[in-house]
């Protein structure tokens, strides 16, 4: 699975290999550029899976956990840290 972002910011790995469940895991670092930011994954063969973040530059206030991303079927679950 690949990402992208037209926020300028970092992935921890691209790409990614699912494990046996199909799900990816990887780490988003924004850039500094703020507004909203759309992160896009994609599995050749699959409609891809869009995300959307809003950055704020400066010191971070809060941290969202996303989630569950399979492949197939194709599924996200985005739920903040507070949740928890």
């Amino acid at each position: 699975m690949t990402f992208s972002s037209n926020g300028g910011g970092t992935f921890s790995a691209n790409p990614v290999t699912t494990d046996s469940n199909g799900l990816a895991l990887v780490n988003y670092t924004t850039g500094t550029k703020g507004g909203t930011i759309q992160i896009l994954g994609t599995v050749s063969g699959f409609p891809s899976a869009t995300f959307y973040e809003y950055v704020i530059p400066g010191a971070p206030t809060a941290v969202t956990n996303v989630r569950e991303m399979r492949s197939p079927p194709r599924q996200a679950r985005c739920w903040p840290s507070h949740w928890w």
